[in-house]
């Protein structure tokens, strides 16, 4: 088993157990927001293995912010607690007007 696998295995094994500590109706939420969070992380990966250029943890959770409210704002309201949290944290506010 080669370190990938691994990995893989223990993102799957938690994203199960979390699902199933939640109620039916949330798990939906947290699959979006895990696969949100992936992207920004695949996204980053990229960055690094093609354009050379590398950004730390606390340089990715606004990128992850912003990528959340634009899910909302195309109509994706499953992510919108995250970006709502993320968003008082960084001290950033939005609205969806519908």
């Amino acid at each position: 088993m080669s370190i990938y696998d691994l990995e893989t295995l223990i993102l799957r094994c938690w994203w199960t157990s979390a699902r199933k500590r939640l109620q039916k109706s949330d798990r939906r939420n947290l699959d979006s927001i895990v696969i949100l969070v992936l992207w920004i992380l695949w996204l980053e990966r990229n960055r690094r293995v093609f354009d050379r250029k590398t950004r730390l943890v606390h340089q990715l959770l606004p990128l992850i912010a912003d990528e959340a409210v634009q899910w909302v704002l195309a109509g994706y309201f499953l992510v919108e607690p995250l970006a709502l949290a993320l968003g008082r944290h960084f001290g950033r506010t939005f609205s969806v007007s519908l």
